[in-house]
């Protein structure tokens, strides 16, 4: 007897690729603040989620090397080569958590 081949079934699901949480140096979130995603030509804002929690989630189902901008007031900061992964049916969601320095 043969081995059995499993299928695996998709979902149709949309799921978010990133998920950005900011903190200030003490650790406080930040919810004040724009988040974009680019991949070339492709650009994204992050909207952010409800306080207290302020997850920047969004762009679906996209999978590469993006770049994530955050700005918040006279900070800015950029991570470059976040990559955003998949298997056969949906990508591996990213949680980064983006520390702004004064």
């Amino acid at each position: 007897m043969g081995g059995c081949a499993t299928e695996r079934s998709c979902t149709a699901e949309a799921r978010t690729t990133f998920k950005v949480t900011l903190v200030d140096a003490s650790g406080k979130r930040v919810c004040d603040a724009s988040v974009r995603v680019r991949d070339g030509a492709f650009s994204a804002m992050l909207p952010a989620g409800p306080r207290p929690s302020c997850v920047f989630a969004g762009v679906s189902e996209r999978k590469g090397t993006s770049s994530i901008e955050v700005r918040s007031g006279a900070q800015s900061k950029k991570i470059d080569n976040v990559n955003g992964s998949a298997d056969e049916c949906h990508v591996h969601p990213r949680a980064l958590t983006v520390v702004l320095e004064r």
